[in-house]
């Protein structure tokens, strides 16, 4: 089961670096224009940052409230725990958050890299 779980976690958080990926490989123009323009790069990595971790909220809750409506079948399954173990819940949530922190590393630090002379001459 830990097996099962790492790699699913691993797979998520891999997904979620290649939309952030491919979104600041879209983006590349417009976050150009910005640095041209004076932003410095704590607010491009903030900017890719926000975007990131509002997929990784949205995903939260929904996953919470999906969880809560299972809740039935998702208490006959585990094994030594209750549904309403609050540790557990902070656990899921913890490593998800983490997940999707590391996540948005990549793709904020390479947004903060790019030249915006590069990125305009590049279209």
């Amino acid at each position: 089961m830990v097996i099962f779980a790492a790699a699913g976690t691993v797979l998520a958080s891999l997904g979620l670096y290649g939309l952030l990926a491919y979104t600041i490989a879209l983006r590349r123009r417009e976050i150009g224009i910005r640095m041209a323009l004076g932003a410095d790069r704590a607010a491009i990595m903030s900017l890719v940052y926000r975007g990131g971790l509002s997929l990784v909220l949205a995903g939260l809750v929904i996953g919470c409230i999906g969880a809560v409506g299972l809740h039935r079948y998702i208490d006959s399954q585990l094994f030594k725990t209750k549904f309403g173990d609050y540790r557990v819940w902070i656990a899921a949530i913890a490593i998800v958050g983490f997940t999707g922190v590391l996540a948005c590393a990549v793709p904020a630090l390479r947004s903060a890299r790019l030249s915006p002379l590069e990125s305009l001459r590049a279209e």
